[in-house]
């Protein structure tokens, strides 16, 4: 059942082997390519307005920079860290420009949940993505009653989620 939790990993794999072979370059490239994807998603939170672009700004420096998560980069064996990550920063930006305009952006509510049902099955992790839609909802407060009830399928798929790992013995 591991393998179904690092799914997109899996696949990440199969097609970097596909067009590279087993090729240590190519795969600390591809590594390295995430990181840099990861960089400017962080970046592009800042589109964001309660976030705004100077903090957006300062947040991806620091992750480009930082050293203490190198292992998830130079470590080809820790690749569902950065496809994780990536998807959990693209569901962000999906649901915080849904919530933007809930009623016209539903193209935008269908990314949020392909990103978040991609972020599940990055790993287990991914359902975290649930109280951090609700809570973004909730301090929002433009359109509470909508958003929240939006955050009901996540809530559904997350729980069917964690019984079918705490079960699967």
């Amino acid at each position: 059942r591991l393998y179904r939790s690092r799914a997109t990993s899996i696949i990440y794999t199969y097609w970097t082997d596909r067009f590279f072979g087993v090729n240590p370059p190519a795969l600390y490239a591809s590594t390295l390519l995430l990181h840099v994807i990861n960089v400017w998603l962080l970046f592009a939170l800042g589109s964001w307005k309660r976030l705004g672009w100077k903090i957006s700004f300062a947040m991806a420096g620091f992750f480009a920079l930082y050293l203490g998560h190198q292992e998830a980069v130079m470590w080809y064996a820790a690749l569902h860290e950065l496809l994780l990550f990536l998807f959990v920063s693209l569901f962000l930006i999906c649901w915080t420009h849904w919530m933007e305009k809930p009623s016209g952006g539903w193209g935008l509510y269908a990314a949020s949940f392909a990103c978040f049902l991609l972020a599940i099955y990055s790993k287990e992790p991914g359902v975290v993505l649930v109280p951090f839609a609700a809570l973004i909802a909730w301090g929002d407060g433009r359109n509470r009653r909508v958003q929240l009830a939006a955050v009901i399928p996540f809530a559904i798929i997350a729980l069917w989620y964690t019984y079918d790992i705490l079960t699967a013995g």
